[in-house]
């Protein structure tokens, strides 16, 4: 817990020592206003860079030399880095062939299963920074999301983990209208983990109308849909490697952790929402729809909580959004003091009444 503690501390000193003088310009001049797709330009050895670059090896570290009972698929990836590193690929194989590569591309460099997840917490943890740096209004909020929500998912879900990176790629090339690199990243992300095939989805924002009705209407025509197992018989004949999870565990109980979800959710669509009756331009409305899909999603998780794993993609976007949103307001200080405040009260309330969800603690190295 200790460590937990300290990194916490740390990280919201952070927010609050943040300067209130932006360390970072902001080039539009190859957009217009209407499409407002910002450009940051920021010092390198800036205090928020400094700050961002610190935590990456951090967590890189943490994640990197954990024993193998911290997480709690952590040994299953284990299992499947020795099955797949020497190159017996398998296409019948439950575990998506993507993620199968992966496993074959590290092994060419190593067998060590400790040297494994080295490097791939390390490569998660760096790409996510490098877009952090370029695209975020406030590091250390970005930060927050990183380790509050986001530390326990780089260490139990390997698959969905690489998958997210891509995601938050592919977010960005649609904000600078880069489709077909999108399309690419976000296809590559599905062969490693096929839940994020539906972020092909985010074609259609433009299509979206920003109201509130119009909101709740498809919110109540998804729950409809779900109720009476519509979207079971989807995701039976789109992924029938998923069909199995309705009659499983994971198609009841777990309520509270989704009532968990849709609270953050809907709190994120308002901020989104309210940003966008501020600044009416491509990033708000981007990121309406955006969290749009993340309340849906959540919805969905009342028939299989799992659909909430394709929800923290959205979350994951919130990294580098959520910070952008609250630049738009005049108290943009309190609220992310609020936001970052938030983040650490839902970190700590799971770390310590629900510690099976992720198992992060107690934390320990592979050599205690």
């Amino acid at each position: 817990m200790l460590f937990y503690i300290l990194i916490s501390f740390l990280i919201i000193s952070g927010v609050l020592l943040k300067p209130t003088v932006n360390q970072y310009t902001v080039d539009c001049s190859d957009r217009n206003s209407t499409n407002c797709c910002a450009r940051i330009k920021r010092r390198f050895f800036s205090f928020e860079t400094i700050f961002l670059v610190f935590f990456i090896i951090v967590f890189s570290f943490l994640s990197g030399f954990r024993s193998f009972d911290i997480g709690n698929d952590t040994q299953n990836y284990i299992y499947y880095f020795s099955k797949f590193k020497d190159g017996n690929l398998d296409l019948g194989y439950r575990i998506e062939i993507g993620y199968q590569l992966f496993n074959f591309f590290i092994g060419r460099f190593t067998s060590d299963p400790h040297a494994f997840l080295f490097i791939y917490s390390s490569l998660c943890y760096i790409f996510v920074g490098i877009i952090i740096y370029k695209e975020s209004y406030n590091i250390p909020l970005s930060v927050c999301f990183l380790f509050f929500v986001f530390f326990s998912l780089f260490i139990g879900l390997l698959r969905q983990g690489l998958s997210t990176v891509l995601i938050l790629y592919a977010y960005v090339f649609i904000k600078r209208k880069r489709n077909i690199k999108a399309f690419v990243l976000i296809c590559v992300a599905g062969i490693i983990h096929y839940s994020a095939f539906l972020f092909l989805l985010f074609f259609l924002y433009k299509r979206i109308r920003v109201n509130l009705s119009y909101f709740i209407s498809v919110i109540a025509l998804v729950g409809l849909l779900s109720a009476l197992g519509v979207i079971e018989k989807a995701v039976s004949v789109a992924f029938p490697q998923y069909a199995y999870y309705f009659d499983s565990k994971y198609s009841a109980g777990g309520y509270k952790a989704v009532f968990l979800y849709l609270i953050i959710g809907f709190a994120l669509w308002f901020l989104s929402y309210l940003s966008y009756k501020k600044a009416p331009n491509s990033i708000t409305k981007l990121s309406v729809f955006n969290f749009s899909l993340y309340v849906l999603f959540c919805v969905l998780g009342f028939s299989m909580n799992l659909f909430t794993r394709a929800a923290d993609y959205c979350l994951a976007i919130a990294m580098i959004e959520v910070p952008y949103l609250v630049s738009l307001f005049k108290r943009k200080k309190t609220i992310t003091v609020v936001v970052a405040c938030t983040l650490l009260l839902y970190f700590f309330v799971i770390l310590i009444f629900r510690p099976e969800w992720n198992n992060i603690y107690p934390y320990r190295f592979y050599w205690s």
